[in-house]
């Protein structure tokens, strides 16, 4: 991408006799170079000197807002800029969504494994995907490691930049509700964007339930003229939502629906449904997989793709890492999900409920600076749905450990322990297993780090569970 530097500013009505190509564009110091356009954000006020100092020691050009007081060459303020970042980015990359397919997926629960069942399909089919989830964007080839479930807009830009450049046609991706209220994409235009459910989630973000489905009920402002909005029609709040905005949504569930889900049966290996007159099976567990791949198989039927072809990718489709992952050893079965929310607890432990034989164990903790209010109510829920609860730390954070264990404690059951360490509390439980139990360990699905203040120490919850069960002979003497 190159454009010049008058015809860029031009538009802002700002005149320049600087008329050298502009090379990138980006709001990180740090990652400016020559010839590109460092945006000086209102976020970075404090440290803004230090900011544009770095960028213009790179012979980088600077926009800033109009009230930070700064008068340097090659320093450009604009009015609003906030307001003016789509302009700017669309100034420099065009209408970027012009030529792509664009499928974005939110919702409280299930945003990965749907847009992984939709790649996954996609690229049975010969088609290329990039897809920009949870901590990862990958392209089947090459992947890369983002922060953030929706990462900030100068840098998704950049990646659909790159999805132009290698001739990937489509983008599948996660849609945080912070993405949404945070304007991270500005940007970009969705063909299909698809609704999992909406529950409750990052209230210490959105202080309250309303403005969190109002935040996940605007992304519908960002869909194309000629897009579709598909909706689990099953859950209350996107039912209500169906009711305004008709004429662009369809509907997936067992209720009416434009692809109703019936005669579903549920196995501890496998999942089979029908869904209108189509009958499909996958090697998937529960009744939200169903949901998940109900709304997957939609959005790829809608794409074109032949009903027959995709019911023989089902058949073999991989669960997603960390979404309801299985792993067993000696006739007992543990599960790795990233449920960490009540609700996502609750759907994990009542399928439990219908397949298990045995007994249930949960190993769960709460993430630390998060909503603290939600402790007691997943601590309930892991203590009434499970045999046992085992309460650990998730990420702490800045937060001491045990003051989050402290407050999942004030539950009134009483069939929890309790061990601050996550790995000793995993291998505990697999020690304590017997045939045909069921582990559920929640939370943190496949991330391979624990957050503890400020730092990130490696950890996996699979890793330690295979870890332990390849060696078992050996530990615990």
């Amino acid at each position: 991408m190159e454009k010049k530097l008058n015809d860029l500013l031009k538009q802002f009505k700002i005149k320049t006799r600087d008329n050298r190509m502009i090379v990138g564009i980006s709001d990180n110091s740090i990652e400016v170079k020559k010839d590109w356009i460092f945006v000086c954000r209102k976020k970075c006020k404090e440290h803004q000197q230090e900011y544009i100092r770095i960028a213009l020691d790179k012979d980088a050009v600077v926009l800033c807002d109009e009230d930070f007081d700064i008068n340097y060459r090659n320093v450009y303020k604009i009015e609003n800029l906030e307001f003016k970042i789509p302009k700017i980015l669309n100034a420099f990359y065009g209408n970027i969504c012009k030529n792509l397919i664009v499928i974005g997926v939110t919702g409280t629960n299930g945003k990965t494994s749907v847009s992984g069942y939709i790649t996954q399909i996609l690229r049975c089919c010969s088609k290329k995907v990039l897809r920009i989830g949870t901590h990862i964007v990958e392209d089947g080839v090459h992947e890369y490691k983002t922060k953030n479930t929706t990462p900030d807009c100068f840098q998704l830009i950049q990646f659909f930049q790159f999805a132009v450049q290698e001739h990937i046609p489509m983008i599948v991706m996660e849609v945080s509700s912070h993405a949404i209220k945070q304007q991270r994409i500005c940007f970009v235009n969705f063909d299909y964007i698809v609704y999992t459910n909406i529950a409750s989630d990052h209230l210490d973000f959105h202080k309250t339930r309303i403005h969190y489905a109002f935040s996940k009920l605007s992304l519908m402002d960002y869909i194309k003229d000629d897009g579709r909005v598909i909706i689990n029609i099953d859950d209350d709040i996107l039912q209500n939502a169906y009711n305004f905005h008709q004429k662009k949504i369809i509907t997936v569930g067992i209720h009416d629906a434009h692809f109703n889900i019936h005669h579903s049966q549920l196995t501890e290996k496998n999942i089979s449904f029908y869904m209108n007159d189509w009958k499909f099976y996958a090697p998937l567990l529960g009744m939200f997989n169903i949901y998940n791949l109900a709304e997957a198989i939609c959005v790829t039927y809608l794409l074109h793709i032949p009903i027959k072809k995709i019911q023989t990718i089902t058949r073999t489709i991989s669960s997603i890492p960390g979404r309801m992952e299985v792993l067993n050893r000696n006739s007992f079965y543990v599960w790795i999900d990233y449920a960490h929310t009540a609700q996502a607890i609750k759907k994990v432990l009542l399928f439990a409920q219908q397949v298990c034989k045995s007994n249930i164990y949960i190993i769960m903790g709460c993430g630390g600076n998060r909503d603290s209010h939600k402790r007691i109510e997943m601590a309930n829920i892991a203590c009434k749905y499970s045999t046992k609860a085992i309460f650990t730390t998730d990420n702490p954070r800045f937060e001491e450990p045990h003051k989050i264990l402290f407050d999942l404690c004030k539950t009134p059951y009483k069939n929890y322990e309790v061990f601050e360490n996550r790995q000793f509390a995993i291998k505990y439980t697999i020690k304590k297993a017997i045939e045909s139990d069921i582990i559920i360990i929640a939370g943190k699905g496949d991330e391979n780090t624990q957050e503890m203040n400020g730092y990130f120490y490696h950890f996996n919850d699979g890793e330690c569970v295979r870890a332990y069960l390849e060696r078992e002979d050996l530990c615990w003497k």
